[in-house]
């Protein structure tokens, strides 16, 4: 029970217990840390995006309402004449993945003149148009819906990074509380041998085996143990909040770690690392992706040097008429329209911006190729690097272990020698600090093993598979559920095993 002090006396604020796994840790921190949510958030602005770009090859529909009223000056009645136009009309327009395009069109259109009856005209058009330089062929006209995909794509190797590395946060921070709880058992076993060592002098003197500054010796060894127990419970504090933190827990939950800290001889092979990290890892695939990108960019920027030339065809039916109906009748039979075909050719003179994007999109791609022939280098060697510290952390840990039987082994033998007076409580002393330190060390080897082995993980790009991790939630990410992204005020404590 936590008691807190307030302005107008003290208050009880009960703590609360909560059983954790690392598992769990990672769960809690991906559905309720702030961060995670807000690019939850943006993955939504990413598919709604991607939903609008893939719109490009379907019939596009538009309704078109107008009225407009003239006054327009007679010369020759010396006086303004008023007038109403009213126009209802429709289009449908349709892209294909050669770049034409066909449109239909019908429009009904109402004159009202000062003194006349109103008129009506019906028109129904029907074009397409056909770039054959310019604009032409599917890799040219598909390229911004290509992008939109790519894109798309940009951002899940983006989300999967991000989610990396706060996993990697989470297990970084709960071994660190881990480290920290191990650290004070044995400022705490230490201050009890020390408790114990003074009762013992104690005992020694009155017997006159032992003379009276050994004695202050081993109180003073008593003293420092209780100054490094504090510390400990400082640190320990300290690494339990910012595990809280993280988590987005309550300040005052206690926590109990309930994953074991359990280290096996590592297996390695560099060739097959290298191939999975080629294959998984997020920047891996975002600089080839950028190379793709960039590549395309380059065939449209070299389409954008081409001259414009398209081929344009229409079909027209109008009528007009005292009535509606009727000038819907006067339009004719479809045989009875307007037909026109024709060739259009522009051609651009000294225009010397095209002339500059394309070299801008050559040099993007010179660039991006240059990245990823460096990402390459770099990944093979990091993970040679990874897979040498992590052997060479496997050997050290098992010398760590040697080395806590030894000192363990050698303090016991000390304090029989002490007993029977065949040495003094200096060693005892300095064998106890050498043994703390031992304890220390191996549990820090523990630690340190296996968060060489989480960083390998993300050098691999394999985390998130190796957490069965999800890179969306069951859910899915839509606009229609963007409010269970939007966190409340104050840590989340639902579903939690948890005790008083």
């Amino acid at each position: 029970m936590l008691v807190a002090a307030s302005l107008f006396g003290t208050s009880t604020v009960v703590a609360k217990e909560v059983n954790l796994s690392l598992k769990q840790a990672i769960d809690r921190a991906l559905t309720h840390n702030i961060s995670v949510q807000n690019q939850y958030l943006s993955r939504i602005t990413d598919k709604v995006a991607l939903e609008a770009a893939e719109q490009e090859f379907e019939p596009q529909y538009m309704i078109t309402i107008g009225d407009q009223s003239n006054s327009v000056y007679s010369s020759t009645l010396a006086q303004h004449e008023q007038n109403t136009q009213t126009s209802v009309g429709g289009s449908i327009r349709l892209k294909n993945e050669l770049g034409g395009q066909l449109e239909l069109n019908l429009a009904q259109q109402k004159n009202e003149y000062e003194g006349f009856d109103p008129q009506y005209a019906s028109t129904l058009t029907l074009s397409y148009k056909q770039p054959l330089l310019r604009g032409a062929g599917s890799k040219v006209a598909g390229a911004s819906l290509r992008q939109a995909k790519w894109h798309e794509l940009s951002q899940q190797l983006r989300m999967q990074q991000f989610l990396t590395e706060v996993i990697g946060q989470v297990v970084t921070q709960y071994r660190s509380y881990q480290l920290a709880l191990h650290a004070m058992k044995i400022s705490q076993h230490s201050f009890k041998r020390a408790q114990h060592q003074v009762q013992t002098n104690s005992a020694l003197v009155e017997a006159g085996r032992l003379s009276h500054s050994e004695y202050v010796q081993s109180r003073v060894a008593l003293a420092n143990q209780k100054l490094a127990l504090k510390r400990a419970e400082n640190e320990l504090d300290q690494a339990r909040l910012l595990l809280l933190q993280i988590l987005r827990l309550e300040e005052h939950t206690n926590l109990n770690l309930t994953e074991p800290l359990a280290v096996s001889a590592p297996n390695l092979n560099l060739a097959r690392m290298v191939t999975t990290g080629l294959k998984n890892r997020p920047d891996y695939l975002q600089a080839k992706l950028n190379v793709r990108s960039n590549d395309l960019n380059l065939s449209v920027a070299n389409d954008e040097q081409n001259w414009d030339l398209s081929l344009n065809l229409s079909y027209q039916l109008m009528g007009s008429e005292g009535h509606f109906t009727d000038s819907l009748a006067y339009q004719g039979h479809l045989n009875q329209g307007d037909y026109s075909i024709g060739l259009q050719l522009n051609i651009p003179i000294g225009d010397k911006i095209k002339r500059q994007s394309l070299y801008n999109a050559q040099i993007a791609l010179y660039q991006s190729q240059n990245s990823l022939y460096e990402l390459e280098s770099k990944i093979r060697l990091e993970l040679l690097n990874s897979k040498r510290n992590i052997e060479t952390g496997w050997e050290g840990l098992q010398l760590a272990k040697s080395y806590l039987a030894l000192t363990r082994e050698q303090l016991s033998l000390e304090q029989e020698k002490l007993a029977a007076g065949l040495s003094s409580n200096f060693h005892v002393v300095s064998f106890e600090t050498q043994l703390v330190d031992a304890e220390n060390q191996f549990i820090s080897a523990q630690i340190s093993y296996l968060n060489q082995l989480t960083v390998l993980q993300a050098q691999l790009g394999t985390t998130l598979t190796a957490w069965q991790i999800k890179l969306e939630p069951e859910s899915g990410i839509s606009v229609n559920n963007m409010k269970a992204y939007r966190l409340t005020a104050g840590p989340h404590q639902e579903g939690w095993n948890s005790h008083e």
